[in-house]
């Protein structure tokens, strides 16, 4: 996504708010769904920057999520977030994307 895309979708009021997570959507007109990330270096390092950044690819890749703008930004250090707690922010992610 570009910049202003990313700016347009910020400005959304459909978010979700977990605690470790900000998801913000829009519908797009396109025939795929595109995703954005804030991932700020002090949430920690690259390895586990990137890591969060393909968890949550995969939660928004699924055929329900196409035709929407994705912005995810992380609140906290992603060091904080054990297996068991992201398995519990995935399933919030997962059903609020599925009923937007």
């Amino acid at each position: 996504m570009k910049k202003r895309d990313i700016l347009l979708v910020n400005r959304s009021r459909h978010c979700l708010r977990t605690r470790h997570f900000i998801i913000k959507v829009i519908p797009n007109q396109l025939a795929w769904g595109r995703i954005a990330f804030v991932f700020p270096k002090r949430f920690g390092i690259a390895v586990l920057r990137n890591r969060f950044k393909r968890r949550l690819r995969v939660v928004v890749s699924l055929p329900s999520m196409v035709g929407k703008d994705f912005l995810c930004i992380a609140k906290g250090p992603l060091s904080q977030l054990t297996d068991v707690l992201w398995k519990n922010e995935r399933n919030k992610i997962r059903t609020w994307c599925e009923n937007f």
